[in-house]
């Protein structure tokens, strides 16, 4: 379980990765989406190497500027991970003790990732010496396009976890919903939501 969830999000986090079967663009013309809210669950069966995606209903109109507010937290353990860590594993650094928004099946435990860091998780205390949690990483990954990448968040400039776990980016838009989806080998053991926005920026 460590080497090969740990592997996963080092190789996995920084990923651009071409989606075949992506929506196909629509035209130009009309309103496009003004505004829509998701909830992306990071549990998921089967594993398929991500949680999601979930889309937006409408597309995004193209050229426009789009502002993409994600809450919530998560964890990519399973809950007796955290509360009695088999050896050599123990908790680095600090839980929190449930979701912000849990799972619909009613997963709860402790979390320690969000869509911008992890600031906890169960791991040998020699990797956590070397994790230096909290610690950013770039599972969470949205499309406009066919392409999914980790967005930007705002202000530019900000590296530092945000307490509330609410981060904010902007996208702009191409002619096609937007989609989300969290990277992971194996969601099946996941728990906790994040709940995006997507608002029109003007």
């Amino acid at each position: 379980m460590i080497g090969r969830r740990m592997s996963a999000m080092t190789v996995l986090s920084g990923a651009a990765i071409l989606v075949a079967g992506a929506p196909p663009a629509v035209a130009a013309g009309g309103g496009g989406l003004r505004a829509q809210t998701l909830m992306l669950d990071s549990h998921e069966a089967p594993a398929d190497g991500a949680a999601g995606p979930v889309s937006t209903s409408r597309r995004l109109a193209r050229g426009e500027g789009y502002l993409v507010t994600v809450r919530g937290t998560l964890s990519f353990y399973p809950k007796a991970e955290w509360l009695a860590p088999p050896p050599p594993l123990a908790v680095c650094g600090r839980p929190e003790a449930r979701p912000r928004f849990p799972s619909p099946r009613g997963l709860l435990g402790p979390v320690g990732f969000d869509a911008e860091t992890i600031f906890a998780l169960p791991t040998t205390p020699e990797r956590c010496a070397r994790l230096a949690v909290p610690r950013p990483w770039s599972n969470f990954q949205v499309a406009v396009g066919t392409r999914f990448v980790h967005p930007r968040r705002l202000p530019a400039r900000a590296s530092r976890p945000d307490r509330p776990h609410e981060y904010r980016y902007h996208v702009r838009g191409r002619g096609r919903p937007v989609r989300f989806r969290l990277l992971d080998s194996q969601a099946t053991d996941n728990y906790g939501r994040l709940r995006i926005t997507v608002r029109r920026a003007r």
